[in-house]
């Protein structure tokens, strides 16, 4: 940061503009904001003070980069025999209430936690007493598409309102069925939720390119799966065996313990390890040509033996 800034130092406003636009240093987009605000404070003071002030003039001629104050992590240790709690016993509420009063949770939702950065708004549009109307009528919309087109793989659906008109944004994994024979159901689906809503709509279809990666298309999978009496081990870990594949953390674990790992291993095909049969192979007095006992054989091998 404090070489972007000495590049533009001693510079006129609008050349220095024009460097921080072409640096590809990560903090030239922090400190463009900064110059423009400071020129945005100049021109309010010049207005305060009745005097005219021509932008075009003006020069940088200090740019100071500070260090801010260094934060530590602080690890609270947890109460122990030693440091008994002496309200353990007692309901937990915020230390900030009142005696007796609950305070409201401050946990954070995973999706607005991303919103803007990561993820955008499902529902983009601005009202003022129409909210709660609004609110509802975009429930119902994602109701009806769901129930509608429930056989064409919707992982969301998307609204935005301008006056007196809707656009849906849906994304799908199969975007022929939203679509149709050459748009015949776009269109019955356009007049539809004109009918609906009562405004003019417009839909839009975005295909989602790898449908496997989508956790709402998978979860709705597996849901159908589990309706259709498919057993769980081969549709859920086929599924997470194919996010692991596309490079995307799916399910890890087994069922049951040992003896759960075994059967999940016999299922796919795979040998089933030193299981109970091995040990009693070396008991019975099993040998090989060399006469050595061919328990370890076996063991590596995961064979079970008889007799």
């Amino acid at each position: 940061m404090r070489l972007v800034a000495d590049l533009i130092r001693g510079k006129n406003v609008n050349e220095a503009y024009a460097i921080l636009k072409f640096t590809k240093k990560l903090a030239a987009k922090q400190i463009e904001k900064t110059l423009r605000s400071a020129v945005a404070n100049a021109e309010q003071r010049a207005l305060k003070d009745n005097e005219a002030l021509d932008v075009d003039t003006l020069f940088v001629t200090k740019a100071v980069i500070n260090m801010g104050k260094p934060l530590k992590r602080v690890q609270h240790r947890r109460p122990g025999a030693r440091r008994p709690d002496p309200q353990a016993d007692q309901p937990r509420g915020d230390p900030r209430g009142q005696s007796g009063d609950r305070v409201m949770g401050q946990k954070t939702h995973p999706i607005g936690l991303r919103l803007g950065i990561v993820k955008q708004w499902k529902s983009r549009w601005y009202a003022d007493k129409d909210m709660p109307a609004l609110l509802k009528e975009d429930e119902l919309i994602r109701k009806y598409l769901k129930a509608r087109l429930g056989h064409a793989a919707i992982a969301e659906v998307h609204i935005e309102r301008r006056p007196g008109k809707v656009t849906v944004t849906v994304h799908t994994g199969r975007p022929g069925v939203v679509i149709g024979k050459r748009g015949a159901e776009v269109d019955k689906l356009r007049d539809e939720l004109a009918q609906l809503t009562g405004k003019e709509a417009a839909i839009n279809v975005e295909e989602i390119k790898r449908p496997e990666l989508s956790s709402q298309l998978v979860a709705d999978n597996i849901a159908h799966q589990l309706t259709q009496r498919i057993s769980v081990p081969p549709g859920h870990e086929a599924r997470g065996a194919e996010r692991h594949a596309d490079g995307r953390p799916g399910h890890q674990g087994s069922r049951g313990g040992p003896a759960g790992r075994r059967r999940n291993r016999a299922h796919r095909g795979l040998p089933r390890g030193p299981g109970t049969a091995a040990y009693p192979a070396g008991r019975r007095g099993l040998r090989d040509e060399h006469g050595q006992d061919d328990l370890r054989h076996h063991r590596d091998q995961g064979v079970d033996l008889q007799g």
